[in-house]
């Protein structure tokens, strides 16, 4: 994916999305540029996330921080919530023990088949996670844009091209949708920005 034209054409549908009064705030070049995403990360920087993490980030989540080290997400509403910066990201765990706990109590110890966990697109339904995931899940986004959503990568699914599985967890879906990488979950979310401008 080509990250800077992706996240430009990004930028402009989450401008015209996005509230007055959010849009009130923000610096005039970022108007005049139509550009909302940060300074990218270094290399220094991914590799120092890469370290604390113990294991290398999916080629489309790393890609993305060279090119954005973190993406806002606020005045949309039902829109993403704001990406976390590198030095920001940590284990859901480390974050949120308390939101896997209760989805943990919530469910018993059957895990979900193959057959049904491994299907993705409009066929999944969201209740159909392995709750056992959560607990390696990394956290990616932040939890105050949408109460109740978050994003997150899982590396216990990682597909032949490196990348690792992507999920738009919520309580109010309830569960997750899944993707297949990062960049899927990013393309889902500019498909629901271009539907508001319609």
């Amino acid at each position: 994916m080509y990250w800077q034209s992706f996240l430009q054409e990004f930028s402009q549908y989450q401008l015209a999305c996005m509230e007055d009064k959010v849009k009130a705030t923000l610096p005039s070049q970022v108007l005049t540029s139509g550009w909302l995403g940060l300074r990218g990360a270094t290399e220094v920087q991914i590799t120092a996330l890469e370290t604390r993490l113990g294991q290398k980030l999916p080629p489309s989540y790393r890609a993305f921080l060279l090119v954005s080290n973190g993406w806002p997400g606020e005045g949309i509403y039902g829109g993403m919530n704001t990406l976390l910066m590198a030095e920001q990201v940590d284990w859901f765990i480390n974050r949120h023990a308390d939101w896997i706990e209760t989805w943990g109590s919530n469910y018993n110890d059957v895990s979900i088949p193959d057959e049904i966990y491994f299907t993705y697109g409009s066929m999944q339904n969201s209740v159909h996670l392995r709750v056992e995931y959560l607990l390696k899940t990394l956290q990616i986004s932040d939890t105050d844009g949408e109460p109740g959503r978050v994003w997150l990568l899982n590396p216990q699914v990682i597909f032949s091209d490196g990348e690792w599985e992507a999920w738009d967890f919520a309580n109010y879906y309830p569960g997750a949708y899944r993707y297949h990488s990062f960049a899927d979950l990013m393309k889902v979310e500019l498909m629901f920005l271009e539907a508001q401008t319609d």
